[in-house]
């Protein structure tokens, strides 16, 4: 038996590759003859340089970089054939940033830009940058990120606006002649599965503003409309409302704007670049899943995409996920052939993480029991 395990990470539980590792070693317990392989994946979020690195794509490198309160912290990127560097912004700018220490109106993409404005003078062969967009503690739509490579958003008296939310909707001028070039010949390409644009009901605040403590949704949304306006006044061009810009805060409208910039799915690239369709011709069943499946799965989340990939080749699918509880008779994920939650009773969230290998491990053994069963009821 011929086994694929693809799943993307637990967030904040376990990571792609452990809780690949924790299921593989379940279903080896029950059937050690079974020969299994492993790949770690994402979507453009939590686990990126990751998914490239741990499959023999590229170098883990790591760089001094600061986070999103200009905090100094140390940020891992992968660096593939020297010219091509992988980067999330999570590295610097992640929700796990985010405390009660700071406003989260302070909350800059300044460090962000700071992190690739060194990656790219530390490495000048570098001709590509994939960014993944998800995770991120921020909301000001990019502006950090450029003011840390020399744009200036001016305020009626001449001055710099300030770091986070609450100055974007004073700025009166944007001046790019201090743009650094670092990055001027650079191919950049957004990885997003995140498809809402940057203003509105629909838009970047409006949908993660609340889990990254804006308060004020609706005073931080006419913001980034001021923004957009100022952006068309000075470029001619409208980016409020293309899919994709209200990832990672509004980042997206930024680089639309200011570099060789565009959109992919994060999850179809990824998926493409380290061969998943390939890597699934010979097995038997694949197993992918993700930390909670929910509504959303169904509209292009990485377990979907990888399910796809598998039924083209009519392969089983099974879904192994942290929360099922809205997964039910109604709107079962389409082409999955079974989903498995790892609970097995009432358990706090805290109980959940921390035995969530152990829980793995044993939805693995349950995943052989179901099989053999099945071979006995034919």
């Amino acid at each position: 038996m011929k086994i694929l395990i693809a799943i993307d990470s637990f967030k904040g539980s376990a990571t792609s590759k452990e809780i690949n590792a924790a299921v593989s070693q379940g279903i080896k317990n029950l059937a050690p003859e079974a020969h299994i392989e492993t790949l770690s994946v994402a979507d453009g979020g939590e686990g990126t340089s990751a998914a490239f690195h741990e499959n023999g794509q590229g170098k883990l490198m790591q760089i001094n970089a600061l986070d999103l309160f200009d905090r100094p912290v140390q940020a891992n990127y992968c660096l593939i054939d020297g010219k091509t560097a992988v980067v999330e912004v999570a590295e610097t700018a992640g929700i796990y940033y985010l405390n009660k220490e700071y406003e989260s109106n302070q909350a800059s993409s300044f460090g962000f830009g700071k992190m690739l404005q060194s990656i790219a003078i530390e490495n000048p062969q570098i001709e590509k940058f994939l960014i993944g967009l998800g995770g991120s503690g921020i909301n000001d739509a990019g502006i950090g990120m450029m003011q840390a490579l020399g744009v200036s958003f001016k305020k009626s008296d001449g001055s710099e606006i300030g770091r986070g939310t609450t100055d974007i909707i004073n700025i009166t001028e944007i001046d790019d002649s201090g743009l650094d070039n670092v990055l001027k010949d650079k191919e950049i390409i957004l990885l997003s599965d995140v498809k809402i644009s940057l203003i509105g009901p629909n838009g970047a605040t409006f949908v993660f503003g609340s889990q990254k403590g804006i308060e004020d949704l609706a005073k931080v949304d006419q913001a980034l409309a001021h923004y957009a306006k100022k952006l068309y006044e000075k470029f001619g061009i409208d980016y409020s409302n293309t899919a994709g810009t209200g990832a990672a805060g509004g980042l997206g409208i930024s680089f639309l704007h200011f570099f060789n910039s565009h959109f992919v799915s994060g999850g179809e690239y990824i998926m493409e670049k380290i061969g998943m369709e390939e890597k699934m011709r010979d097995v038997d069943l694949v197993i992918t899943g993700e930390g909670k499946m929910d509504r959303q799965s169904a509209y292009g989340k990485l377990p979907m995409i990888i399910t796809h990939l598998a039924k083209k080749q009519n392969k089983i699918v099974i879904a192994v996920v942290g929360d099922a509880a809205e997964v039910h008779q109604d709107n079962y994920p389409t082409e999955i052939d079974l989903v498995l939650s790892l609970s097995r009773g009432p358990i706090t969230l805290r109980e959940s993480i921390l035995q969530t290998k152990k829980l793995a491990e044993y939805t693995g053994e349950d995943i052989i029991r179901i099989m053999n069963l099945n071979s006995r009821l034919k």
